[in-house]
């Protein structure tokens, strides 16, 4: 049975390698209070674009991001661009937003996370057969759950490093910082630019991003206190306590 189980995963991850394109679509739950699409897109020849865009839920009196993790987004695409062929470390070059400012962020060598997939845990994800897996990336507990059917080692955001495709992704414990697979397409028919052009984005390497966002959220915590009440528990954002999936680095 299990012979022919990983032939029939064989055939069918052939016929997939040999599409021109495929379509991901995830529902990422980016915050307690708002919820977006996002949909990646991968080629034949390896190119990888995962697009962050169409606003779902949205606090009402949210224009951006704040430091607090509180709503961000506007009807602009984030993109994340990567490729298929790194497999110990990855580069990425993204669009992140800071208070008005959009900055295009060269995120270089991000490792590989070391997974432990456990074969025994299997669910279905849109019709997929899915193995999870567990990782620490960045400072968080991630689990995930991949299909070899797909046979990608991508995923949202800036996760990869599995033998298949991740279609649900999330940190240990939240009920957001999540991705969900809403759709897969197979044969996907867009006209998709994998190297659009953003040169006219600030242009900022990884560290001296993640500074910026630590500084400004510093200057959101003075704010947040000028208006607490006396009396009323304050709460610190340090670096320590940096909101999303990545609250640690690797060089620090």
């Amino acid at each position: 049975m299990k012979l022919i189980l990983a032939f029939i995963i064989f055939i069918f991850s052939s016929i997939i390698l040999n599409a021109q394109q495929i379509k991901v679509k995830y529902k990422y739950v980016r915050s307690p209070i708002v919820t977006i699409y996002e949909n990646l897109y991968i080629n034949k020849k390896g190119n990888v674009i995962s697009i962050q865009d169409s606003l779902i839920s949205n606090s009402r009196n949210s224009n951006n991001l704040n430091p607090n993790g509180s709503a961000n987004l506007e009807s602009k695409a984030l993109y994340f661009i990567s490729d298929l062929n790194i497999i110990t470390q990855k580069d990425f070059v993204y669009l992140d937003i800071i208070g008005e400012n959009t900055y295009f962020v060269y995120d270089q060598n991000v490792p590989r996370p070391n997974w432990k997939i456990d074969y025994k845990n299997s669910k279905t994800f849109a019709g997929f057969l899915c193995y999870k897996a567990e990782a620490v990336f960045r400072g968080s507990k991630i689990i995930a759950y991949f299909s070899k059917e797909i046979p990608y080692s991508s995923g949202p955001y800036k996760f990869f490093g599995l033998p298949g495709l991740i279609l649900d992704v999330r940190v240990e414990g939240k009920d957001y910082d999540l991705w969900k697979v809403e759709s897969v397409d197979l044969d996907n028919k867009e006209q998709i630019n994998f190297k659009p052009k953003l040169n006219q984005y600030n242009k900022i390497q990884m560290k001296d991003f993640v500074n910026l966002k630590d500084e400004d959220g510093a200057k959101f915590q003075k704010k947040l206190q000028k208006v607490t009440p006396m009396g009323s528990t304050r709460t610190s954002i340090v670096p320590s306590n940096r909101f999303g999936v990545e609250t640690k680095y690797e060089w620090e």
